[in-house]
């Protein structure tokens, strides 16, 4: 997979994320520096969820 190909499947995924992320978990948070902590972690996974399953149809 070329750079730019990871570049916007991260990109992508971090979009999502943060869209996901803004419209369910943060009105069930009320403290921000625990809301931050978890939007990063979740940003984190869909990163690594998002690679890994890349990387397995690039390897088929």
């Amino acid at each position: 997979m070329s750079k730019l190909q990871t570049a916007t499947i991260t990109g992508l995924s971090v979009f999502v994320g943060v869209l996901i992320f803004e419209l369910v978990f943060d009105p069930l948070i009320s403290n921000r520096i625990l809301n931050l902590f978890i939007e990063f972690t979740f940003l984190f996974v869909i990163i690594l969820l998002v690679q890994n399953l890349s990387g397995k149809k690039r390897n088929k």
